[in-house]
């Protein structure tokens, strides 16, 4: 029997978990596999107003002044400001 397990944990509990996982299943059925991705610009936009503290209303409101971005055709935020009004 094979049990798989794929977890997100915080970069600073990373060590530990992967520690705890291989002396519990031991070392020859543990692997890693690790994946990166980019934040799109209304992503980016999106954090920024979260973490600046703003209400989702208000970014919400200014979220609709930029043009969406279709899938595989990503805009930059440089270009997004240049397009808006």
């Amino acid at each position: 029997m094979h049990l798989i397990f794929d977890l997100d944990v915080a970069d600073d509990r990373r060590d530990e978990i992967i520690e705890y996982i291989t002396k519990t299943y031991g070392k020859e059925q543990v692997a890693q596999i690790c994946t990166f991705g980019r934040m799109l610009s209304r992503a980016a936009r999106a954090g920024c107003y979260s973490s600046l503290g703003y209400p989702y209303s208000i970014g919400d409101k200014l979220q609709k002044l930029f043009r969406h971005q279709r899938q595989g055709f990503p805009i930059t935020i440089d270009k997004a400001l240049a397009e808006s009004s």
